[in-house]
Parts: C-alpha cells; structure tokens; sequence
C-alpha cells in the first residue's frame, strides 16, 4: 500500500513538472530589420516594461519588427505601443505560419496613425507577426516600447505574460505533489 501511493504521487509530481517544462517550451522572441543593440533590442518591444522600447538602428524606411509566438495560435487583434507620435506612421501587419509567406491583415500604409496605441483586429491562426514601417515624418526612427498579440482565445494582451496564470497554475501543481511527496516519504518511515 505505501509503494502504491508513493508510486502514485511520484507519478503526479512527474506529470506535473511535464506540464511546467511544456510551458516553457514555447518561448515568445521579436526580430526585426535592423536594431540600435545592446540599449533598444527587439526583445524589449515585447517585455512588458513601458520604460523600455526597441528601436531601428536609422531612420531609413522600411523596417520590420517580428514576434515569433514560439507555436501556432488564432490571432484577435495586434496591438503597437509607438515611441514618437508627433507625426503619423505608415505600417503594415502580417501574419506567418512559416516565417516565409505572408498575409496582410492590417494595412494602414496610406492613411498612417497618429496615436501613440493602436490596436488592429486581425482574425487567422499564426505564429509570426510582422508589422513594417514604411514612413514616420519628423525624422523619427521606427520605434516600439510594447507590441501584443491578443490570442483570439485569450484575455491576455502581452504574449509574454498572456499563459502565466496557467503556468502559476502548473508551478503550484509540481509544488502540491512534490510536498505529497514529501509527506508520503515521512508517513512511510514513521510506520516502519
């Protein structure tokens, strides 16, 4: 009886810290044209901290920023936090399954935007999502402090915060059965 439940609760904090490794698998990473490394890199575009932003390395147009979602996922809505927003900017959004060919879902190269957020509908299901800046006025370089991509399923704003509450949830899974375990451990040596 006590190999049994030991077995069993060994089993759950196994499956358990399967769960939090496949949580991690799917890392969220951005990309883009060209960078002003190591100060504005792609990466702080999708970290989360307003006080950070990637930014291209000049001002020459087009420039690119990719968000490879680590897996495929249905997209509702792409949102862009821009840098300067004295003077409108032109863009496109994509979406990619492959890195390789890609569907507009958002053209605003005509018109521009002139706020600092935006937020685009999109509907499709993707991995890679590109927004690329074909003019900014004033002199101004292309230049993100956030870009989000709302799963279609999803609340969530910030691919990189969007399933935390899933993996606290799979984190409080490994450390309820590791603590079973550890109570099965001392249970057994007592009745011995």
């Amino acid at each position: 009886m006590k190999k049994s439940l030991i077995g069993i609760l060994l089993a759950a904090l196994l499956l358990s810290l399967a769960l939090v490794s496949s949580a991690f698998a799917e890392e969220i990473t951005a990309t883009a044209s060209t960078s002003s490394e190591p100060d504005w890199a792609p990466q702080y575009g999708i970290d989360g901290n307003p006080d950070t932003f990637w930014c291209a390395v000049d001002g020459a147009f087009p420039q690119w920023y990719t968000v490879d979602l680590g897996a495929e996922y249905d997209i509702s809505a792409v949102e862009a936090t821009l840098y300067d927003v004295d003077t409108p900017w032109k863009y496109m959004i994509e979406g990619s399954t492959d890195n390789e060919n890609w569907t507009m879902l958002a053209d605003k190269t005509t018109d521009g935007v002139t706020a600092q957020y935006t937020k685009e509908n999109v509907s499709g299901k993707y991995r890679y999502i590109k927004i690329t800046v074909t003019y900014v006025d004033n002199g101004h370089w292309a230049a993100f402090t956030e870009v989000n991509v709302i799963k279609a399923d999803s609340a969530a704003t910030n691919p990189d915060t969007g399933d935390s509450f899933n993996m606290f949830l799979m984190i409080g899974l490994a450390v309820v059965s590791g603590a079973a375990l550890l109570f099965a451990r001392k249970a057994a040596k007592a009745v011995k």
